[in-house]
């Protein structure tokens, strides 16, 4: 059967509700919820605003709260195949927040003046309720998702009409619950794409969408009157995005799911919140002649469309109408803002409403209740909480109704957790005021607004077995006529059902059933009748864990515990005899030592190589540790201490453990430990430069010729010459040498590594004639050291007609030379000649006279 049938059928049973029949009363149950709770229901349609990114629009949340019954909740676009199914489960009274964010571009209702397919369906296997929930820290609000209170065929749409918005203005967004829907908008002020006053058409499919938007941003352009029809159920929600509250620093966004014409009221009470400044109240008419009268005083008469705002100063305000209206509050924070449509008191409200703190900012509840019920709170299961002193009468009600404004601390609700409010006396409203001073505040009114007329009061429970209940029914009629039905075949017809010494069987729904003014109405108690039972647990636990108790008390040492669990309230539940044994646990602990690169091999295979403690545990059977095996290990690791030196190659070397080396590379020294590991490591990397290899001549010597001599070395790069007396520059590589007598000359000289040699050249001072100078060697060596390689006169000077012969023992000649320049290398046909004793012959014409001499030369080897 569709939607419009059970419309219809709705619509005739209103027609007949003094006529009602069985088959209508079943129907009833079937299309009422089974409690008064905030907007429960099974299945939920809602189509989410496009907020302005640029203040803020993320992140998004459904939070969801089910009730008696455990739920299985599916969330989906029926017109969108692509988008990721949601599914979660929640146990009873349980909370669950979804995380949508990661859709915000398939959720949110863009683009405006088309056909889209953001539609969300929220289903569940049992009864639940859900708000959407913006909870950003600049531009934040609160939906109440109100399941098929919010579905209908004609709204008239309310909105503030005094502030300018910031950002894009406000909205109008449409979804469709069936295919082929007709949808009607009758614009009251210009729309983008759709002046005022000029209906238009869409038809959507199930799921899909549409977004009206105002064409300016100012409070009088906002759609407020505008009226949306439909020949199939739709849910509207409306959109306020940034809205400049009177001009202030603070702006904001206020929205809401609404409800539909057919639930519009006549008399509303409305709770101030915790703005700086006034609540603005905004009472939209539904039909022409409608009189609004606040506390008392009449304030307007509107036509259908037309809207009255009222400026709320005071704490409360009691608001009469002749002719069904809507109710649109704007409250908040501070200075910051949220709206939402509030309910009227006849005949609506709810017994039991979950609210989700988001996060650690200010929260305020205002209640509004029946005087009579208002000691009948309980938060979170616990009295105390909400009391009846916490209330105050609200003026105009003959002291029928109260109201409170009750901030909530984090000590009370931390951020992230439920909150529970339940009453067991009557029906209340609650809004919630969730946010900052400064930031973003949210308002959200999550108070059932289907007209339901029974109201039941009980005692909440728990019900223990022995014990008895009474449930009272009452209706705004007060004709005391009602329709109990319970387990086990119960029925009753008074106002008042006892029932005595409660035994398990008892439990169940019990459902009351009534017709009076406000319709028909139907709710239920859930009983569910405590059990005791008694259990003896042999319990065996692993050492060093605890055992819990059913009680949850926590116990570690072997015995016999009597433990008894109750119910909330103080009823038996459970009451326990545990024999409790103990496995015991043994440990072996070794400590070892071994040397860098050893592996140590553990009792349980895996070898060790580096310093730390090893645990290895063997188990029982069923999974305790019986042994921990723990190997402390320390591995020796040797000091190293390394170092780089250079020497010469006439030098040696003494390492720091005194052996004396004169050769390059890596030299090592081992220090072992007593247990023979490498202790101390000491490693000198030692290179050895090679000395300079020089060569040390000089020009001539001192005679009649000659009064100095040039001195030249070869082979570094600084040269010391001693003695420095008798020369032009001692520092230099070739100074000249102006000896008195012969004289040894000397000279150091140190290469680029530092390294040095020496050498020596005698330059003999002779006497005027020739006879006694020009000096010719006794010996030399030709062994190509640079040194005296050869035999002949080359510092001569001043010579003309040289020459020089040399014989061996046998008179052979085996060297003999004209140039003053040659020498003999010791050299006889090609032959190194042995050592020995050479004559020579040396005749020459020099500037001092002629010299002719004999001698003998040894050539050395």
């Amino acid at each position: 059967m569709g939607k419009r049938v059970r419309t219809s059928l709705w619509l005739l049973w209103v027609l007949a509700v003094k006529r009602v029949s069985a088959i209508v009363l079943l129907l009833l149950v079937w299309w009422l919820p089974l409690r008064s709770g905030a907007q429960i229901d099974t299945a939920f349609w809602f189509v989410a605003p496009d907020l302005n990114q640029q203040h803020a629009d993320r992140p998004i949340f459904l939070r969801i709260t089910s009730f008696g019954a455990p739920a299985r909740i599916t969330i989906s676009q029926p017109a969108n195949p692509s988008f990721p199914v949601q599914s979660l489960s929640l146990n009873a009274y349980a909370t669950s927040s979804v995380d949508l964010t990661a859709w915000i571009n398939e959720v949110e209702n863009v683009p405006i003046n088309t056909v889209n397919n953001k539609g969300l369906l929220i289903r569940s296997t049992a009864s639940i309720s859900v708000y959407y929930d913006v909870t950003n820290r600049n531009n934040g609000d609160m939906f109440s998702l109100k399941g098929r209170n919010g579905l209908g065929q004609q709204f008239h749409v309310p909105f503030q009409s005094a502030w300018v918005n910031r950002y894009p203005s406000s909205s109008i967004e449409i979804v469709a619950t069936e295919d082929a829907t007709t949808v009607t908008i009758h614009p009251r002020q210009d729309m983008i794409g759709h002046p005022a006053g000029t209906p238009f058409t869409i038809t959507l499919q199930r799921g899909q969408t549409y977004s009206c938007q105002a064409a300016v941003l100012t409070g009088a352009g906002h759609l407020s009157g505008t009226l949306v029809t439909s020949d199939k159920p739709i849910a509207v929600t409306t959109r306020d995005d940034s809205m400049i509250a009177d001009g202030r620093v603070c702006w904001d966004t206020a929205g809401d799911q609404l409800a539909p014409d057919r639930l519009a009221g006549k008399v509303f009470i409305v709770v101030k919140g915790y703005l700086d400044f006034d609540d603005n109240v905004y009472v939209l008419a539904t039909e022409d002649g409608t009189t609004v009268t606040v506390d008392g005083n009449e304030v307007a008469v509107l036509k259908a469309g037309e809207s009255y705002r009222g400026l709320l100063s005071s704490p409360v305000a009691y608001v009469e109408t002749s002719k069904p209206v809507h109710l649109f509050h704007i409250t908040g924070f501070g200075c910051e803002v949220g709206g939402a449509v509030i309910p009227t008191i006849q005949c609506t409200g709810s017994q039991d409403i979950s609210i989700t703190r988001a996060g650690s900012e200010f929260l305020g509840l205002n209640i509004l209740a029946p005087t009579a019920a208002t000691g009948a709170f309980t938060f979170n299961n616990q009295a105390g909480v909400i009391t009846a002193t916490q209330f105050s009468p609200v003026p105009g009600t003959g002291g029928k109704w109260s109201y409170a404004r009750i901030p909530l601390s984090t000590a009370t609700l931390p951020a992230g957790a439920i909150g529970s409010i339940k009453n067991s006396r009557g029906r209340f409203q609650l809004g919630m005021i969730h946010g900052d001073r400064t930031t973003t505040c949210r308002y959200g009114y999550f108070s059932d607004f289907a007209k339901n007329d029974i109201l039941l009061s009980y005692d909440p429970g728990p019900y223990c077995i022995g014990t008895s209940l009474t449930m009272e029914a009452s209706n705004s009629s007060f004709t005391n006529l009602f329709d109990w039905t319970g387990p086990n075949g119960f029925t009753a017809t008074s106002a008042s059902v006892t029932l005595a010494e409660l035994k398990p069987e008892a439990s169940g729904y019990y459902v009351a059933r009534t017709a009076g003014s406000c319709g028909a109405g139907v709710d239920s108690i859930l009983v569910q009748v405590r059990q005791k039972h008694a259990q003896e647990v042999e319990a065996v636990i692993c050492s060093r864990d605890a055992y819990v108790l059913p009680s949850g008390r926590l116990v570690t040492t072997a015995g016999t515990y009597e433990d008894t669990v109750r119910y909330i309230g103080g009823c038996d539940s459970l009451i326990s005899v545990v024999r409790l044994s103990i496995k015991p646990l043994q440990t072996q602990s070794t400590r070892a030592v071994i040397c860098a690169g050893d592996r140590y091999p553990t009792p349980w295979g895996v070898p060790a190589t580096t310093t730390g403690i090893y645990r290895d545990t063997l188990h029982y059977a069923g999974g305790c540790d019986s042994v921990i095996r723990i190997i402390d290990l320390d591995v020796i690791t040797a000091k190293v201490f390394s170092s780089q030196a250079s020497i010469c190659s006439d030098e040696w070397y003494t390492l720091p453990w005194g052996e004396r080396v004169n050769s390059s590379g890596v030299h090592r020294d081992t220090v072992r430990s007593v247990g023979g590991c490498d202790s101390v490591l000491t490693f000198v990397d030692l290179r050895v430069d090679p000395a300079p290899v020089i060569t040390v001549v000089k020009s001539n010597d001192i005679d009649c010729a000659f009064q100095s001599a040039r001195l030249a070395a070869t082979g570094g790069g600084r040269y010391s010459w001693s003695p420095a007396l008798s020369l032009s520059n001692a520092v230099i590589p070739d100074p000249v040498a102006n000896p008195a007598s012969t004289t040894v000359y000397r000279v150091q000289v140190t290469g680029a590594n530092g390294c040095t040699t020496d050498g020596q050249v005698v330059v003999n001072v002779t006497g005027s004639n020739a006879e006694s100078g020009y000096y010719v060697p006794n010996a030399f060596t030709p062994n190509n050291d640079g040194h005296n390689d050869c035999f002949g006169v080359p510092h001569w000077a001043g010579v003309n007609d040289f020459r020089l012969t040399v014989f061996n023992r046998w008179g052979q000649v085996v060297f003999q030379s004209t140039d003053l320049s040659k020498c003999w290398d010791g050299v006889y046909k090609g032959q190194l000649q042995d050592p020995s004793v050479f004559a020579y012959v040396l005749t020459a014409e020099t500037v001092c006279g002629k010299v002719s001499r004999k001698g003998t030369v040894a050539l050395l080897r």
